[in-house]
């Protein structure tokens, strides 16, 4: 028996954008995955900073020892971005995997949520970026611990050598152990995939009062009233791994630009958000938004579905939570421009909002499957 499976989609990216391209295939068996390492010059930093651009080199003992490979040096960045481009071209088709130790020095400042990993083809820093499909970045504390980074060539990468990138972020991000693997593409962009959202349930006190504003971090409207509140008269959060810390609104929202995340044309996306009511306190209402570029209220994605129940606190250790949902099309969002997440409050006293998560969702089924016997 063969199966025929016309227009299957797959994801691609050309430069800064992505494309879906809609092709023919036939096909009786998949392969299984092989992964395969690829060669990384100085990937513990041993040799100072040889390979690399932008970063710089030490042996210091803050907090750091041992290192993850059991070794002295490390690398470190003030601000600048680090990068390397290997010696290995980029293949069609390809899942490729870059894992890197990140740390904290114990006598620094935390290395911020806008530290990022990326893989992108030539020598170029920024261009022809590869699709991130996954990430795993959890919050360093005082020593070390493992970042990684899914990446997808599709079926038409730009031609030329895979580039690493170690973006900076906060005092002195540390940087170790950089490993990059290859194998068998197995995105399916048929199925929803995440969005990375920077400190997503406000446990990292990166925020401000939204006198600058400063991409990937979270701000607030002038007039907000908001801050980073421990949850005092008030039931736990849905997230019980959490450190139980959320942001309020007396009246004003808050606000984060997603740089990098950009938006897509015929492209849903969905916005869930915990949204709490204070115990004492009447509970001040909310909207989800989503729009484009660094400047809140403006180039907004149109809210195709709304799914929003009114939290009441009450006297049960789960009250006081509701989960809101929002999705959303394009709508006046500027294709190309980077995404920007609103959480509105209209006026009232008082808002929690907790546990921020961005999905894109993928595009309605085309096509058949045909029998031929």
């Amino acid at each position: 028996m063969f199966i025929l499976r016309p227009f299957l989609p797959f994801l691609f990216k050309i430069g800064n954008m992505r494309c879906l391209l809609l092709f023919l295939s036939a096909t009786i068996s998949v392969s299984g995955l092989k992964a395969a390492s690829i060669s990384v010059t100085n990937p513990s930093f041993e040799s100072g900073t040889t390979g690399w651009t932008g970063l710089g080199s030490h042996s210091v003992n803050s907090g750091l020892s041992p290192r993850p490979d059991g070794t002295t040096n490390n690398a470190w960045s003030n601000g600048t971005d680090g990068y390397q481009e290997t010696v290995t071209a980029v293949e069609a088709n390809t899942t490729y995997t870059l894992t890197v130790d990140v740390g904290k020095r114990s006598d620094t400042g935390f290395p911020m949520t806008d530290t990022e990993l990326r893989l992108g083809v030539g020598s170029t820093f920024g261009e022809n970026l590869l699709l991130l499909s996954g990430e795993v970045r959890p919050v360093p504390s005082a020593g070390w611990v493992l970042w990684t980074a899914t990446f997808e060539s599709g079926n038409n990468p730009p031609s030329g050598n895979l580039r690493i990138e170690l973006l900076a972020g906060g005092v002195q991000p540390q940087f170790d152990d950089v490993r990059l693997v290859s194998s068998t593409s197995s995105f399916n962009p048929s199925v929803a995939w995440d969005i990375f959202v920077p400190n997503y349930s406000f446990e990292s006190p990166d925020a401000n009062d939204g006198s600058t504003f400063n991409p990937d971090r979270w701000a607030r409207t002038a007039d907000g009233g908001l801050d980073i509140n421990g949850l005092a008269n008030c039931d736990s959060t849905p997230d019980p791994s959490d450190s139980e810390q959320t942001v309020y609104s007396n009246g004003g929202d808050w606000y984060i630009a997603l740089n990098g995340s950009n938006l897509e044309s015929k492209r849903t996306y969905r916005l869930t958000v915990d949204l709490g009511d204070r115990t004492g306190l009447s509970f001040g209402g909310g909207e989800l938004r989503l729009g484009t570029g660094s400047t809140f209220g403006l180039n907004l994605l149109d809210a195709t579905v709304v799914n929003n129940t009114v939290p009441t606190n009450g006297g049960g250790a789960s009250d006081g939570w509701e989960t809101w949902e929002s999705t959303f099309s394009v709508g006046s969002g500027i294709i190309g421009d980077f995404l920007r997440i609103e959480l509105v409050n209209p006026g009232g006293v008082q808002t929690l909002f907790d546990n921020v998560r961005l999905e894109v969702l993928p595009p309605p089924a085309k096509g058949t499957i045909f029998m031929i016997q």
